[in-house]
């Protein structure tokens, strides 16, 4: 009898030691993001659509926008998703800087949001100047701890996506 009992123990004991992985996020490598959305109206209306929305989202369009070519049907934009993270309780407030693709066809955008770059900006550190890493790479583990790495790259999915989100919506009116 208790030889039966050890052996229906032993699983229960195992099965309550595995550990679940929670908050374990993927991402895309490299890490950018690439959405086609089909809507009804011609090149040069969409690209108008899509102009204007640049225009009233970022907030200064002459540092903003790279590339405007409307023969081409190509907007070129840079931007940033504001990240705040947690340091040894402190709060660090820096930024993801990304650059935004609109290529625009009858009918058609695809939008390409790429070149994700991580700026620390925490005056904190004891760097003479503001470090840069790109999302596409792992952790710089010598700079940032790996759980807030993971915390910038999930601010930066999220930002991203709200992002993307907006632009139909608001294209699409």
């Amino acid at each position: 009898m208790k030889f039966l009992y050890f052996i229906l123990i032993i699983p229960i004991v195992f099965l309550s030691c595995v550990s679940e992985k929670k908050g374990v996020h993927t991402y895309p490598n490299p890490f950018e993001f690439t959405h086609i959305y089909c809507v009804a109206g011609s090149k040069n209306d969409l690209f108008l659509k899509a102009n204007e929305w640049v225009t009233k989202t970022f907030v200064s369009v002459r540092d903003v926008i790279k590339t405007q070519d409307k023969e081409a049907g190509k907007i070129i934009a840079k931007g940033a998703i504001k990240t705040i993270s947690e340091l040894n309780f402190s709060l660090i407030i820096s930024y993801t800087r990304y650059t935004m693709t609109i290529d625009v066809k009858d009918g058609k955008y695809r939008v390409v949001l790429s070149d994700f770059i991580y700026e620390d900006i925490y005056s904190g550190h004891n760097y003479k100047q503001p470090f840069n890493f790109s999302l596409s790479q792992n952790c710089p583990a010598n700079y940032v701890d790996p759980k807030m790495w993971n915390n910038i790259k999930r601010d930066a999915k999220l930002g991203a996506n709200e992002i993307l989100k907006d632009f139909i919506e608001s294209v699409s009116n």
